[in-house]
């Protein structure tokens, strides 16, 4: 696989701003949320670098599962992780197919810990074009 288009903070920071003007919240990070999020954006860089062979899929799932289970912001964690995600795949020529109802049981399985980040995997590699 050639070097990914990454995210960058300000891409996540814009994001998360945009979604929480347009479905309310708090615009803030919570205490210690300036490091979470931070690491959550590491999470696919270091992902490449352990595993050298990482597809597109474990990458965004790295990406997704860091941002909504850090919980860097007060508020938008699901809504953020998963637009960046979206964003992420679409910076690497991929769509994600999934319903909004499926994306929903996804992010929400996350959040319950029903669903791991190597289930995640799988789940962006079954609804992932491109």
């Amino acid at each position: 696989m050639s070097e990914p288009r990454w995210l960058t903070r300000l891409m996540i920071d814009t994001i998360h701003a945009e979604l929480i003007a347009e479905h309310g919240g708090a615009h803030s990070l919570r205490e210690g949320g300036d490091q979470l999020v931070g690491s959550a954006l590491d999470r696919p860089r270091n992902r490449l670098a352990y595993v050298p062979d990482a597809d597109i899929a474990s990458l965004t799932a790295a990406l997704l599962f860091g941002l909504v289970k850090n919980h860097g912001y007060v508020d938008g964690n699901k809504r953020v992780g998963f637009a960046s995600a979206a964003t992420f795949l679409l910076l690497n020529g991929r769509l994600l197919t999934a319903s909004e109802v499926e994306a929903y049981d996804a992010v929400i399985a996350i959040t319950q810990d029903r669903l791991t980040e190597d289930g995640l995997t799988g789940w962006l590699r079954q609804h992932t074009t491109g």
